[in-house]
C-alpha cells in the first residue's frame, strides 16, 4: 500500500510539475501580444490546458502528503492545493466567458457556479485551517479566493453590463490565475533564494504585483 502511495504520489508530482513548467514558460505570452492574435489563441490554450493538468495534480496529491506527514506538516499541501482550485477556478471562468460573448442575461447554466462555490468553500476552510494552526500566509491569502469566487458566482447571476464586459472578465480571471501559478511556484522555491523571515512578503508578491493591474483593466473596459 505505501509503495503504490510513493509511486501515485511520484506520478502525479511529475506531471504536475511538467505541466507548471509549460504553464510558468508561456503565460506572459498571452499578456504581451496582440489580444486576439493567433499567437494570443494558441499561447492561451496551452496555458490553460497546462494548468488544468497541474491544478488537478496538485489536488488530488494533497491527500497522499497529508497521509505522509504528520498534521504539524499538513500546511504545504493544503495551500497547494488549495492555490491549484483558485487558478483552475480562474481559468475554467475566463475560458467560459469568452464562449458567452453574446449573453445578455444571467447565466441559465449550473455548472459554471459549481467552481467558485467549491472555491468560496474552500476559502473558509483554508482561514480556518490558518488560524487554528498559526498559518500566516492562508489567513492572508484567503481574501485572494473571495475577491476571486464571489464576483465570479454574482456576476454569473446577474446580466452583462456593457459591450465589453467578456472581454473584462477574461483578463480579470486569468490575471487571477497567473497570480495562483507563480504563488504556487514561489512557496515552493522562495526558500532557496530568500531569508525565512520575509516568506510571507515575497509569497504574496504575485498579488501585491499583478492585483492593480486586475483593477487598471476592469476600470478600463468598464465603461465598453
Amino acid at each position: 500500500m505505501r509503495c503504490a502511495m510513493e509511486a501515485a504520489a511520484l506520478t502525479l508530482r511529475t506531471v504536475h510539475i511538467a505541466a507548471g513548467t509549460v504553464a510558468l514558460v508561456v503565460f506572459g505570452i498571452p499578456l504581451v501580444v496582440r489580444k486576439g492574435s493567433t499567437v494570443h489563441r494558441r499561447a492561451g490554450w496551452v496555458y490553460v490546458g497546462a494548468m488544468f493538468i497541474a491544478a488537478c495534480c496538485a489536488v488530488l496529491l494533497a491527500p497522499i502528503r497529508l497521509m505522509q506527514r504528520p498534521s504539524s506538516a499538513w500546511g504545504t499541501p493544503i495551500f497547494l492545493a488549495y492555490v491549484a482550485l483558485l487558478s483552475f477556478t480562474s481559468c475554467f471562468y475566463g475560458v467560459r466567458v469568452l464562449q458567452q460573448k453574446k449573453r445578455t442575461g444571467p447565466h441559465t447554466g449550473r455548472v459554471e457556479l459549481i467552481p467558485p462555490l467549491i472555491l468560496l468553500g474552500a476559502t473558509v476552510l483554508l482561514l480556518v485551517y490558518g488560524l487554528t494552526s498559526g498559518m500566516t500566509l492562508a489567513v492572508a491569502f484567503a481574501p485572494v479566493g473571495v475577491l476571486v469566487g464571489l464576483p465570479q458566482w454574482l456576476r454569473l447571476r446577474r446580466a452583462p453590463v456593457g459591450k465589453t464586459w467578456w472581454l473584462m472578465e477574461h483578463l480579470s480571471a486569468m490575471l487571477a490565475a497567473v497570480i495562483g501559478t507563480l504563488t504556487a511556484v514561489l512557496v515552493v522555491n522562495a526558500g532557496r533564494w530568500v531569508e525565512s523571515g520575509n516568506m510571507v512578503l515575497v509569497w504574496l508578491a504575485p498579488t501585491f504585483v499583478l492585483t492593480p493591474f486586475i483593477v487598471y483593466w476592469r476600470r478600463s473596459y468598464s465603461r465598453g
